[in-house]
C-alpha cells in the first residue's frame, strides 16, 4: 500500500541524513513499539519492512517478541524456523545460518530471524554484552534493522530491547487515549534511545481517498487496484 512506502521513504531520509548537532550520519536499527497490543504494530513492521526492500534496501526484520512470534507467524506460518536471536548472541550458530528468507508477491523478500531455540530468558539474553555486540555489527550486513517486540509499557525486557536499537518507531492507532502516548515517550526519553517518528495507523478511510487511485501505484505497471493502506502518516 502507499501509505507503507510513505513509511519506508520516511525511514531512508532520516536514515541518510547527518544529525548537525553530532555529526553522527545514519543509523540501521529501528524498533518497533507501541502502547499495548492490538495497535497493528507488527503488521506496520512487517509491510514497511517489504515497502523498504522494494525500493532497494536489504532489510532484515527481527521478531523479538519472546511469547507469541507473531511476525514470525505472519511472514513463515506456523512452522518456526530451527534457530534465531537467541541462538545467534549465544554463539551456537551464525547469522547467516539463522536467518530464513520470506517473500511477498510483487515486493521481493526480507530476512526474518525469529527468537530462536535457546532456553534463555528475554531480559538475560538482551543484557548480555554479546546481545549488545551482535546488534552493533548489524550494519555490516543490512541497510535497515526492523524489531519487533513487545508494547514498552506491557513487558519489562521492552526497555532492554529499546536500549540496543539505534531509533525507536511509535505505534499509535486511531483512538488510543493521547495520556498513554505521552507516558510511552517519557520512557523513550529516559531510555535516551532517539525517537525516529510516530506512525498512526487504523485510520478510517477518507472519502477523498477513495475517488482516485491514478497516484497511488508504486509506478510499475502492474494489474489490479492498490490495497487499502492501514497507515496514515509518519512524523517525528
Amino acid at each position: 500500500a502507499e501509505s507503507f512506502r510513505f513509511v519506508a521513504a520516511a525511514i531512508s531520509m532520516q536514515r541518510d541524513r547527518t544529525v548537525p548537532e553530532t555529526g553522527v550520519r545514519g543509523f540501521t536499527s529501528v524498533v518497533v513499539t507501541s502502547t499495548s497490543v492490538a495497535e497493528g504494530k507488527t503488521t506496520v513492521t512487517a509491510n514497511t519492512a517489504f515497502a523498504a526492500a522494494l525500493e532497494g534496501s536489504r532489510v532484515l526484520v527481527i521478531d523479538a517478541d519472546f511469547v507469541d512470534q507473531e511476525l514470525t507467524h505472519m511472514l513463515v506460518g506456523s512452522k518456526t524456523p530451527e534457530f534465531g536471536l537467541s541462538d545467534v548472541v549465544l554463539g551456537s550458530v551464525d547469522l547467516s545460518d539463522a536467518i530464513v528468507s520470506a517473500s511477498m508477491e510483487d515486493a521481493g523478500s526480507v530476512d526474518l530471524l525469529s527468537r530462536g531455540s535457546g532456553d534463555v530468558a528475554a531480559f538475560d539474553l538482551l543484557s548480555s554484552p554479546k546481545a549488545k555486540e551482535f546488534f552493533a555489527d548489524l550494519g555490516n550486513h543490512y541497510n535497515l534493522v526492523l524489531i519487533d517486540g513487545p508494547p514498552l509499557p506491557r513487558v519489562a525486557y521492552s526497555t532492554t530491547l529499546v536500549r540496543l536499537a539505534d531509533r525507536a518507531l511509535v505505534v499509535v492507532a486511531h483512538g488510543e487515549d493521547t495520556r498513554a502516548s505521552e507516558e510511552l515517550r517519557r520512557r523513550l526519553d529516559i531510555i535516551e534511545t532517539p525517537l525516529l517518528g510516530y506512525v498512526y495507523n487504523l485510520a478510517p478511510l477518507r472519502p477523498e481517498m477513495t475517488l482516485s487511485v491514478g497516484s497511488m501505484g508504486s509506478g510499475r505497471s502492474r494489474g489490479g487496484s492498490p490495497d487499502r493502506a492501514e497507515v496514515e502518516q509518519v512524523g517525528s
